[in-house]
């Protein structure tokens, strides 16, 4: 990718306190259909973007009677037909738009990246054309299966390293929330916990290094893409960077085609929503953990927390605690859970939740005990 004029990054650093007092998000919803029957290399690319192609066409006909358009931009994939090859950004009447591209299995919807309150006045439009509209076609939400969302990175964080690495080690520190419960992905979004102890040394190093001397959010950015991010989960996918729990290559290789300057970091492992009422939860679940660790003001503490199998009631208490500790109700974004995690009674996952806790805070406290003796031998 080009790397950003001089004038370009200069104009990125002074708008930054422009996304101070609203985050922005930015979906990738994924629907599959039947047509889509092979193997990405044989033949599965083609496949899924017909059917991209037959979603657009079913927009456009949607378009005369909403006042939107739809226009042809350059694709993610070269292909031998410039259909195919195109993506398809729809416009709607008062300026907002998504794009229609195509991926391995699926066809993929991105968004404009919008804060909650823009996405809330669109949000009946936006089932009708995302969600509806392509069902009598035979397109439809996979089950169980994640996709990526994305948090604008200036505007969650405004360039302070502080509460973007509290926010990354906090996630890591509970990794039932990517492996099981909020999603589960270990190819294209695995927690530290199923990684290598390398890696996890590599975060724990720059904690340290960050509660003994601040370092700025870009900095620490590109310090966990180079350090951390040593290899992927499955050795044969080619990207250490790119396939990981939370993706950070929009916020170390900027380019000019991003279309705004809130560059996104990805959670990776996120169950696909099936409406904008799903998305739009998890951006109040994000924002307000975010928001929660903003208040926090003493040492960062990681506990490199290893583990890849989590029971159900597990899941719902990690989450449960993720919620209610973010000053949020659990019964009203439990619905982001698997359904079976939903249906465990309320007293047996407090019950859970509770014990989840103090374990945590006992690990948090062995490591408070780790740094204390280092302090005093120098």
């Amino acid at each position: 990718m080009k790397s950003l004029s001089l004038i370009f990054i200069l104009s990125l650093l002074l708008s930054c306190s422009a996304f101070a007092s609203a985050f922005t998000y930015g979906a990738e919803f994924e629907l599959v259909h039947d047509s889509i029957t092979k193997g990405w290399e044989r033949g599965g690319k083609e496949q899924a973007a017909d059917a991209k192609i037959t979603f657009v066409k079913n927009i456009q006909a949607l378009c005369k009677s909403m006042g939107c358009k739809v226009e042809e931009v350059q694709g993610k994939w070269r292909m031998d037909v410039p259909a195919r090859s195109h993506d398809y950004k729809v416009t709607l009447s008062d300026g907002w738009w998504f794009k229609v591209s195509h991926d391995p299995g699926c066809i993929e919807i991105t968004t404009k990246p919008s804060t909650q309150a823009e996405l809330r006045a669109r949000e009946q439009t936006l089932n009708k054309m995302i969600f509806e509209s392509g069902k009598p076609l035979g397109f439809k939400v996979p089950e169980n299966e994640s996709a990526h969302f994305n948090i604008g990175f200036h505007s969650a964080f405004e360039g302070k390293g502080d509460p973007f690495l509290r926010f990354f080690v906090d996630y890591h520190n509970r990794p039932e929330l990517a492996l099981g419960a909020l999603g589960m992905d270990i190819h294209n979004g695995p927690p530290l916990s199923i990684m290598t102890p390398k890696m996890r040394e590599a975060l724990a190093e720059l904690v340290n290094d960050h509660n003994n001397e601040k370092i700025d959010a870009s900095m620490i950015a590109h310090r966990i893409q180079q350090k951390v991010y040593l290899r992927p989960y499955t050795l044969s996918w080619n990207g250490a960077h790119h396939y990981q729990m939370i993706g950070l290559k929009h916020i170390t290789q900027a380019s000019e085609s991003l279309e705004v300057l809130d560059q996104p970091f990805e959670l990776r492992a996120i169950w696909n929503q099936h409406d904008m009422n799903q998305f739009l939860l998890l951006a109040e679940l994000f924002e307000a953990r975010i928001n929660y660790l903003k208040t926090k003001s003493e040492a960062i503490i990681y506990t490199e927390a290893r583990g890849d199998i989590f029971s159900n009631i597990e899941k719902a208490a990690g989450f449960y605690n993720y919620v209610t500790e973010s000053g949020l109700d659990y019964e009203r974004y439990k619905q982001l859970l698997p359904a079976k995690v939903q249906q465990i009674d309320i007293e047996l996952v407090q019950a859970k939740a509770k014990q989840m806790a103090v374990r945590l805070e006992e690990d948090k406290d062995k490591i408070r005990g780790f740094y204390k003796r280092c302090a005093m031998m120098f």
